[in-house]
């Protein structure tokens, strides 16, 4: 889904620029998948977060990094 990996291209751009964490709220599994991926191409770190089905994302500067 290409409209997804814009939004996620958006806010790891956002998270690299402001060393802050951002959440994608509530996505599918699929949708998870293709998050992390992008996250860790970025060389960020991610984490689903909830339960259910349907989970959000947190996306965030890896530890020790320096970022």
């Amino acid at each position: 889904d290409e409209a997804l990996r814009a939004r996620a291209r958006e806010v790891v751009a956002g998270v690299v620029a402001s060393g802050t964490a951002a959440v994608m709220p509530n996505l599918n599994s699929f949708e998870r998948h293709l998050v992390h991926t992008i996250v860790a191409e970025a060389g960020l770190a991610s984490v689903s977060i909830g339960e259910g089905l349907r989970k959000d994302v947190q996306i965030s500067v890896k530890e020790g990094s320096g970022s």
